[in-house]
């Protein structure tokens, strides 16, 4: 609410909730506050006054609609006559009310925030329609590429063994070996497709030996390196795997390497490709870099790394690293970049390591969970399933929702709440927000947050006062498990 008079602001709030509307309020009377306010807690509807002291609504209405174009703007004002309200409606205002005849506002303003939630999720309709479409032509594609590169591949089986009967030459027989790898791979590469198009994840999982994939891409690359690039791996001596496909991991890689080379065509450097134990979880998870002295990310090109058929490239597809972010998800992993400009980048793959004596059953190790109800709030579509499935597996009744609203709805639908997981990072309505209404509507259960492994806590947005774990994303679900444990207070099992 944008109004110099305490007084008629009072008048309009009690006006508002007079008539039934649920709304809490804010006044500011200046630019400052103004666009600090806008900076902050999300809002529905804008109520303005036209002309203030030192301010006035022309100037608010610019500043709403180039900070916040969805929101909804009323002007309601004593002194605003028809030309300025035409002109001030064809600038963006949606209505205009008169101080001494209000009788229009209730309505008015639960039309405005009607409208601005259907267009809101017409937006979101359309966008998700669109990015529906990309993908069934992307299914399409794939499934004709891969029935189209299984004719190609056939004749290749053989040329290896070719190779080696008609000549004794070791460069020959190496030549071989790189080309029954590439036949491999793109075996490998047209069942992925397949399973992509038939929305399947189950593409042969094995144990990868990490030092035997880094092997296979340092020989693969040897004919992708430009002139003044050079490829090194640093390898420890420590065994290191995962479990995953191996074509998938290594195409994931290769990408990964292809795209290194590309930032530092012209300029030369170092590609360096490197693994090692995780230090905030050595047994259970590593770290897999890919660094190069390229050229450098933008903040706006690094937001948009991972979006379909964004690229950057002249000739490039936008999927190398879309299927990148598919896969590291698939394995229960995370991704994360640094990059300077002029400087390099690197990519930080977090992967779950294999420990072939460390996969006990978790009933083994933790507590049933006896039916609670643990509300777990998480707008990743990935890794909401993951954790529900693992709480429904050791006993407890998960009730999942992708967002704060959904979080409050569900609330209201359950007699008791045992436990809340929530993402730290939300962003429609963020997690201090939505555990604050939740403790004001009398839901009293411990919470449990996610948050960044490589970041603190943001206290000054999740105050500690109102959280009784943390646990590290991507979750561990050991570390998950423990974190309930400690915060119901109970005893794991002998």
């Amino acid at each position: 609410m944008i109004e110099d008079s305490a007084e008629d602001a009072e008048l309009l709030q009690d006006q508002l909730l007079v008539s039934g509307l649920e709304a809490e309020f804010e006044r500011v009377d200046s630019e400052l506050e103004l666009r600090r306010t806008l900076d902050g807690t999300p809002y529905d509807l804008v109520l303005s006054d036209y002309q203030m002291p030192g301010f006035s609504g022309d100037v608010a209405l610019k500043i709403v609609r180039s900070k916040r174009p969805e929101l909804p703007f009323i002007f309601v004002s004593g002194t605003i006559g028809e030309d300025i309200a035409v002109q001030a409606l064809q600038n963006g205002a949606i209505d205009y009310i008169l101080k001494h005849n209000p009788v229009r506002l209730p309505a008015a303003a639960a039309r405005a925030v009607r409208e601005a939630r259907l267009e809101q999720e017409r937006a979101m309709v359309e966008k998700e329609l669109l990015r529906s479409q990309r993908m069934d032509c992307l299914a399409m594609l794939a499934a004709g590429l891969s029935h189209d590169l299984r004719n190609v591949l056939q004749p290749l089986l053989i040329v290896p063994d070719l190779l080696s009967t008609y000549s004794e030459d070791a460069r020959v027989h190496k030549l071989g070996k790189i080309i029954a790898e590439s036949v491999r791979r793109g075996h490998d590469m047209t069942e992925s497709m397949l399973s992509f198009v038939k929305g399947s994840r189950n593409v042969g999982s094995e144990v990868v030996k990490i030092h035997e994939l880094l092997d296979a891409i340092e020989m693969l690359m040897q004919g992708t390196l430009r002139r003044g690039v050079t490829l090194r791996l640093q390898v420890p001596d420590e065994e290191f795997s995962v479990r995953a496909n191996f074509t998938e991991f290594q195409q994931c890689v290769l990408n990964l390497c292809i795209n290194a080379v590309h930032a530092m065509q012209g300029r030369g450097g170092e590609i360096l490709l490197s693994v090692e134990a995780h230090p905030d979880s050595p047994d259970t998870h590593l770290l897999l870099r890919v660094s190069d002295q390229g050229v450098g990310m933008s903040d706006e090109v690094k937001q948009r790394l991972f979006t379909p058929f964004y690229t950057t490239k002249p000739n490039g597809t936008g999927l190398g690293l879309m299927s990148c972010k598919r896969f590291i998800d698939g394995v229960g992993g995370g991704v994360r970049v640094e990059s300077t400009l002029g400087e390099g980048s690197e990519f930080i793959l977090t992967l779950p390591r294999y420990m072939a004596d460390a996969e006990p059953a978790l009933a083994d190790r933790f507590v049933d969970g006896g039916g609670r109800l643990v509300m777990v709030v998480d707008e990743d579509a990935t890794r909401l399933p993951l954790i529900a499935n693992a709480l429904s597996a050791q006993g407890y009744l998960p009730l999942s929702v992708a967002d704060g609203a959904a979080a409050l709805r569900s609330s209201a639908e359950v007699s008791q709440i045992d436990l809340i997981i929530v993402d730290s990072d939300l962003s429609l309505m963020s997690a201090a927000t939505l555990l604050t209404a939740l403790r004001n509507r009398g839901v009293s259960a411990p919470v449990i947050a996610l948050q960044e492994m490589e970041e603190a806590l943001p206290h000054q947005v999740l105050p500690e006062t109102l959280v009784n774990g943390v646990v590290a994303k991507p979750p561990e679900i050991p570390a998950l498990f423990r974190a309930i444990q400690n915060v119901l207070d109970v005893d794991p099992p002998r």
